[in-house]
């Protein structure tokens, strides 16, 4: 597995509304899907503040987080620093990642199975649990449509709110 080729690009995981992807390619114009990959020992929040609440990534050994993996310029990566509310709703911080599908332009250069190190946004610690809009959970509903994701582990997000 080689990135020089991709130079000037960085490797982005997405797990919330960054899953649906016709609004992420409308948001990041050059951002390119190479795949899928598992986010070991975490799992899904709801967190905010009223009336601005969303998806997070918390610790939660055992747990398994499916992610898309996209390749993204510096333009794309302003466009999800904006999106994102970085640095103030969300910090960057970067993971390893186990690639589950390679998508066919880059099986060249990636393989089923390799480890990878890709960037994400995560919520500041001093956001709570908060409910987001119904229209919040539809976008990230299509965005594990897109994937062919297991909706539960949205819907288990849910339920820890209660």
């Amino acid at each position: 597995m080689s990135i020089d080729k991709f130079k000037g690009k960085k490797i982005y995981i997405a797990y919330g509304s960054n899953l649906h992807v016709e609004q992420m390619q409308e948001r990041c114009k050059e951002a390119e899907l190479l795949g899928v990959a598992t986010l070991q020992d975490h799992c899904l929040e709801y967190k905010g503040e009223p009336g601005r609440a969303y998806l997070t990534i918390a610790p939660s050994i055992g747990e398994f987080l499916p992610v898309a993996v996209w390749l993204t310029s510096a333009a794309d990566e302003l466009a999800l620093d904006e999106y994102e509310d970085y640095p103030e709703l969300y910090y960057k911080t970067s993971y390893q990642v186990k690639l589950d599908k390679v998508f066919p332009e880059f099986a060249q250069d990636f393989k089923q199975g390799d480890t990878i190190n890709a960037y994400t946004y995560v919520m500041q610690d001093d956001k709570v649990p908060a409910r987001p809009t119904d229209e919040y959970i539809e976008i990230c509903k299509a965005g594990y449509d897109n994937f062919g994701f297991d909706k539960k582990i949205l819907d288990e997000a849910l339920v820890k709110l209660r």
